[in-house]
């Protein structure tokens, strides 16, 4: 039986209804023959066209009625009957005036038969393999060149979708642009049957490469194809009405195909998509990260500070990095929306909050920065104070982070982007519910110091300099691992603020992320190395080992691409004096002190590489349906 194949098993059920009932009806009896398997056999030759004539079915039979057994003695024949047998099959529909198609999926199928042989062979007979699908597309080239149309009308455009068989077989690429040309010829007349109808006839030739038949073994030749056949079906969508984020999941699909620069190039047209998928598409061809940045600064009080400079400082700082990072290729921050001093209301807030959540993608990532102050209630919920809708609600209205946190969860529920929240507040407890792509940032003050808005000032202008510099020095290359060890070190050592310092909260999917994308670091052994102005020398981060030594040479590596910046080894020793564990080498006199390194050394096993103090590892994530049930 045919479900000896495996490929079988992938058929839909209509499929396998309609083969069971072409196999029983004419091969089935002693030793699987009524007619024989030349039936069968005569099915996969006739399945090669995409659309087939009388004519056609009889010329194929003439040509390849005879067939070998694998002992190299015997041969067969099909039967002439097999030709009108085949049409009227249930494996057949008519699609006009003498003109059949076999139905594309199990067309694939029976060509797959062909190609492979292996079913076949088990009942002795040989196939050809591909020099017999070679064989058949000269033979139907041939056969439409006698047969070119002289000005009739062709039916259902007979020459041209088995020309389209041939070159689908014997020229991949050939065929795409013949695709891509009636693409864009029905785009600029605003033709969508026709863009329709190309899709309908790519997703036969589509099934047809999804059981790899095709002469050719490199499957990067079908790169292109593929753009165009996920653009198609993005289209067909678009034009059924579909909602956009149905129509970009076959757009996204695009990039899974595109290899190389070159590849991505050979196809110039794009289908008229909605302008917010073709974007959204681009983007992902591209792989460019996208960011929608949210910078909320509020002074504590409106009447004392009119300036609300503390507030205004910080986001300042991150536009500029926002600003920069948007010039790398891989990164879109176009979207930023700042809201300070008096337009900093409650219902400001939450509407922005509100419009962030909506215009993101689950591929996108929101950041939304919060500088004022906050402060913790008994209930333990986290109160961000904001500027008064009206002045009888002095010193300050207040947004509850819970209200944040109910709009992220409620506006997209389903496969909702990462947030990342910055908040620089005088004082918090730091334990809002994250999802499993969120990340928590902040700093902490101590005690004596909250409340205070000179004190507050001082640390945050503190801290804003250290987080813009280390990003800016990293191009945001950096993952939120290292971004604490480096913003805790900076804090502590080089603004000499040890009472103070950073809460960065991820899960553990996130930890080796870096800074606003969806993408991991590679794993490794090294750890960190970075400069500290403050004792002139290179300390190394976190200076944990877990056995003592005295000096043991390693190697210093860039922190991307993993590889050694010094020809020789340099040094670790501990220094009694500054009480760390630092790193010498004259060579990396010539390093570029603002950006940070990793160092390994021979002995994989030295070093205890965990999170540094100020991350904290969460694997919990926010209670949706407690928070439905609150909503309700």
């Amino acid at each position: 039986m045919l479900t000896l194949q495996p490929e079988y098993q992938h058929l839909s059920e209509e499929a396998k209804l309609r083969l069971t009932s072409f196999y029983r009806s004419y091969c089935k009896g002693e030793n699987g023959r009524l007619y024989g398997l030349g039936h069968l056999l005569f099915a996969c030759h006739a399945a090669f066209p995409l659309v087939v004539s009388p004519e056609l079915a009889n010329l194929t039979w003439l040509n390849f009625k005879n067939y070998h057994f694998v002992n190299g003695k015997d041969t067969g024949q099909c039967q002439l009957v097999a030709v009108s047998d085949f049409l009227l099959s249930p494996i057949c529909r008519k699609l006009g005036h003498q003109r059949y198609e076999v139905y594309p999926e199990i067309r694939s199928f029976l060509l797959l038969l062909l190609q492979d042989g292996q079913w076949f062979s088990g009942y002795g007979i040989k196939t050809e393999g591909k020099t017999r699908l070679d064989e058949l597309a000269i033979f139907l080239k041939q056969f439409l060149a006698q047969k070119a149309p002289d000005g009739k009308f062709d039916g259902v455009g007979f020459h041209q979708l088995n020309e389209w068989a041939v070159a689908s077989w014997t020229d991949p690429p050939l065929l795409t642009r013949e695709f891509a040309k009636g693409f864009k010829t029905s785009a600029e007349s605003n033709n969508e049957n026709a863009q329709l109808w190309l899709t309908l006839q790519m997703d036969k030739v589509g099934l047809q490469y999804g059981f790899n038949i095709t002469s050719t073994d490199n499957r990067s030749t079908l790169s292109p194809f593929y753009r165009l056949y996920y653009y198609g079906k993005a289209r067909e969508k678009q034009l059924y009405n579909q909602p956009a984020e149905a129509i970009y999941q076959y757009a996204e699909e695009i990039s899974d195909f595109i290899d190389s620069g070159d590849v991505q190039n050979e196809l110039v047209v794009k289908l008229p998509l909605l302008k917010s998928v073709a974007e959204r598409t681009d983007r992902k061809i591209n792989k460019v990260q996208r960011v929608l940045s949210l910078l909320i600064g509020v002074d504590s009080n409106p009447q004392r500070f009119p300036d609300a400079f503390v507030s205004t400082y910080g986001i300042s700082k991150l536009r500029s990095v926002l600003f920069h990072l948007n010039s790398h290729p891989n990164f879109d921050t176009t979207y930023i929306n700042e809201l300070t001093s008096g337009f900093a209301t409650r219902q400001a807030v939450l509407a922005a909050v509100k419009t962030v959540a909506e215009l993101a993608h689950p591929e996108d990532i929101c950041f939304l920065y919060f500088s004022g102050f906050s402060r913790e209630e008994p209930t333990g919920n986290d109160r961000l104070f904001v500027y008064p809708d009206n002045m009888s609600k002095l010193p300050q209205d207040y947004v509850d982070t819970k209200e944040i946190l109910e709009i992220v969860q409620v506006v997209q529920k389903a496969g909702r982007p990462g947030f990342v929240f910055f908040r620089d507040v005088n004082e918090t407890p730091y334990d809002i519910g994250l999802g499993t792509n969120d990340i928590m940032i902040g700093s902490v003050r101590p005690p004596e110091e909250r409340h205070y808005d000179k004190a507050r000032e001082e640390i945050n202008s503190s801290f804003n300099d250290a987080f813009t510099s280390i990003l800016g020095n990293m191009n945001c290359q950096v993952t939120y691992r290292d971004l604490a060890s480096w913003m805790e070190f900076t804090i502590a050592g080089e603004y000499q603020l040890a009472e103070s310092g950073i809460v960065l909260k991820a899960s553990t999917k996130n930890l080796d992320h870096f800074f606003l994308t969806d993408i991991a670091a590679p794993a490794d052994k090294a750890i960190l190395m970075v400069f500290s102005h403050l004792n002139n020398n290179w300390q190394i981060l976190p200076a944990d080992f877990l056995q003592p030594f005295i000096n043991i040479p390693a190697w210093p590596l860039d922190y991307l691409s993993k590889q050694p910046i010094t020809t020789n080894a340099g040094e670790i020793y501990f220094d009694t004096v500054s009480k760390q564990y630092i790193f010498s080498s004259e060579e990396m006199e010539g390093q570029n002190k603002e950006k940070i390194y990793k160092i390994t050394t021979r002995l994989p096993d030295l070093f205890r590489i965990g999170a540094p103090a100020a991350l904290t590892v969460v694997d919990t994530v926010l209670d949706t349906a407690a928070l439905e049930k609150l909503l309700s």
